[in-house]
């Protein structure tokens, strides 16, 4: 007879499995190795094995090299949740010295097949009553060091996505989930806080090592695994490579700076700058590419004929802006006009701002009230008066 908890896990091995095999029918579309992606799903689900695993269900010794390493996966989802990341938001492929990564989860492997007694299994008393009922000893301090191992990976996958979101504007004209990978940063920032929850819970002395087990098992392990599961397949599946990341020219791209000698020693001359913005400015308006709200600058400098890196220099050098302030620049100027020529006298204001390129109503009313110095609302009243 299955319980619940069963079929709660053969749902979660089935969300693995399609999660797995979405990545790679996508794989033409994402444009990055579907390995990192699908070894992030496989090391989740073995965090669930040891809940799964019944005794008699498999050979002894098979039985506990599962065991193991299910129990010490822990040690996994940091090294390749950060290999994800970087993968995604480098350019260097993954070399040998990666491999050093998984030298923790080796060794706490290795030491805890050595000695399975410290791996407390389900059915086993979990209360040390000499201390007052905590747990302590070696299944202790390994769940502690998996914290530690834990948040440090995250404080690294969190720098990888900051860094990367100080570039969204030079690239794209609009902030999305996707393009500044905050659907990660914020599934990472769930699941840590419920491994650390996890681990408060066990400082807690519980009535009984079974209530114990039961709650931490299914509230604190399963559901929020089975969650990043499901959510990380469903992300992870639409990711494309980024925008600053496609190969588009032969030579590397310098930083940007925002001083204003960032471009002193670049090859374009002043009159060839003004030149081409204002080749990049009749193109824009009369195929009116702004109206695209997935405009990119790659997909601009296609556009142009010109290289990415040189658009995004006149665009800073003539403008003053980055690519996202430029286009909405435009986006700004038609809305504007919309209201002026009353376009649309039906639409909402939102409607109008989303015909004219935005997506965002929160980007579309800061930048208006930060060009015009007041809310769209209070412009057409001023228009009505």
């Amino acid at each position: 007879m299955f319980s619940l908890i069963d079929l709660v896990l053969a749902m979660g091995f089935a969300w693995m499995v399609s999660g797995i095999c979405l990545l790679i029918i996508n794989r033409r579309r994402i444009s990055i190795p579907v390995w990192s992606g699908s070894l992030v799903i496989l090391v989740f689900s073995l965090t669930l094995f040891d809940n799964f695993i019944k005794p008699g269900m498999l050979p002894e010794g098979f039985t506990m090299f599962l065991f193991v390493l299910s129990r010490n996966s822990y040690f996994l989802i940091g090294p390749f949740l950060w290999l994800y990341t970087r993968t995604l938001l480098s350019e260097d492929k993954m070399s040998p010295a990666d491999l050093l990564h998984l030298l923790p989860f080796l060794a706490i492997a290795v030491i805890t097949g050595l000695n399975p007694e410290w791996l407390i299994p389900a059915d086993a008393p979990v209360l040390d009553t000499v201390n007052g009922g905590l747990l302590t000893g070696p299944e202790f301090y390994r769940n502690l060091l998996s914290i530690l191992s834990r948040g440090g990976y995250c404080a690294a996958v969190f720098r990888l996505i900051r860094v990367h979101e100080k570039s969204i504007a030079d690239y794209y004209s609009r902030r999305t989930l996707v393009n500044t990978l905050s659907w990660l940063y914020y599934l990472v920032i769930f699941y840590f806080f419920l491994f650390l929850l996890n681990f408060i819970v066990m400082l807690i002395p519980p009535l009984t090592a079974a209530v114990f087990h039961s709650l931490t098992a299914t509230f604190v392990r399963i559901v929020p695994a089975l969650l990043f599961i499901f959510l990380f397949s469903l992300f992870a599946q639409n990711q494309p490579v980024p925008e600053d990341l496609r190969v588009q020219e032969a030579a590397p791209e310098p930083e940007k700076p925002l001083e204003d000698d960032k471009y002193r020693t670049s090859g374009i001359s002043p009159e060839e700058s003004r030149s081409l913005y204002a080749k990049l400015n009749s193109t824009i308006a009369e195929k009116r590419l702004f109206l695209d709200s997935d405009l990119t600058l790659n997909t601009l400098a296609d556009e142009i004929g010109e290289t990415r890196h040189r658009i995004s220099e006149v665009i800073n050098r003539e403008s003053g802006e980055n690519f996202y302030g430029y286009i909405n620049g435009f986006r700004l100027r038609e809305f504007i006009a919309c209201l002026n020529e009353k376009r649309y006298p039906h639409f909402t204001i939102t409607a109008v701002a989303f015909e004219c390129g935005f997506k965002s109503n929160s980007a579309f009313y800061s930048l208006f009230k930060k060009k015009m110095g007041m809310a769209p609302k209070d412009y057409i009243q001023k228009l009505s008066a």
